[in-house]
């Protein structure tokens, strides 16, 4: 399993700060930053439905922007992002199981 720097995004500007140090200590350590958001209410996606009108969008949305953001200052380095449908307090606790990761394009 290869080492990450995780941070937790919720809208604020202070979670965004958060991203940005979290990324910097990532790229200091030279390991993969992943940046996160969880949502107790997340959906199954539907097969065909166009991405905003999906039940997730907000959170896909919020998630996408900080991630094209931080990619953009930071070009050489993978940035993934992950939604966990789950509150905070227990997605973030369980974080150190290894999840399944797709970077944002």
């Amino acid at each position: 399993m290869e080492p990450v720097v995780m941070v937790g995004l919720d809208g604020s500007p202070e979670s965004m700060a958060a991203a940005y140090w979290a990324v910097d200590e990532a790229e200091r350590r030279k390991c993969m930053p992943r940046l996160t958001h969880a949502q107790p209410m997340l959906a199954p996606e539907p097969i065909r439905a166009a991405p905003e009108i999906g039940r997730n969008h907000w959170a896909n949305r919020l998630l996408h922007k900080a991630q094209a953001e931080l990619q953009a200052h930071y070009p050489g380095l993978l940035i993934v992002g992950n939604l966990i449908a789950d509150d905070a307090h227990h997605a973030l606790h369980h974080a150190r199981r290894p999840v399944a990761v797709v970077p944002h394009d």
